[in-house]
């Protein structure tokens, strides 16, 4: 099975959100995880002050119809695109859709390509963003029940 990966930039629009931000949150993640499940797609959400961060992760398809879906939210704007990729195996493998709030904790150690909002068209090689995602991933492995219960 071939499997693709792309991670993408999206800037918040504060102005469509309809509900408290953690509410969002929450109903974004359940519906992200839905149609992952559907399209067999797994990857991760990283929540940054004005952007996040997702990677996602699956058969070509699978990936592009999520993605596609993801282009169409009106509480994401600016959508860039920083890597798209052939894989060989899952980072994700586990998690429909992996989340981190990256707001208030976490952002040091993580690359500066991916804590700012934009790039002035400056996109590394697939393979750095390969390898921050990887990081991201290694996080998982203590949680497995955790993994586990977001899979149903």
């Amino acid at each position: 099975m071939d499997l693709a990966a792309r991670a993408f930039k999206a800037t918040i629009n504060w102005s469509a959100l309809r509900r408290p931000v953690e509410e969002e949150i929450e109903r974004t993640l359940s519906r992200a995880r839905r149609l992952n499940r559907l399209n067999n797609v797994t990857g991760a959400i990283l929540l940054f002050p004005g952007h996040i961060v997702q990677w996602i992760e699956g058969e070509p398809a699978g990936v592009a119809d999520t993605f596609e879906c993801a282009s169409r939210d009106e509480r994401v704007t600016e959508i860039e695109v920083i890597g798209d990729g052939a894989i060989s195996h899952r980072l994700f493998q586990a998690s429909w859709m992996f989340y981190s709030d990256c707001r208030t904790q976490g952002w040091a150690d993580m690359p500066d390509f991916l804590r700012r909002e934009a790039d002035a068209g400056e996109r590394p090689e697939f393979s750095v963003i390969f390898e921050a995602m990887r990081r991201v991933a290694s996080g998982l492995d203590g949680a497995y029940i955790t993994r586990a219960a977001l899979m149903i």
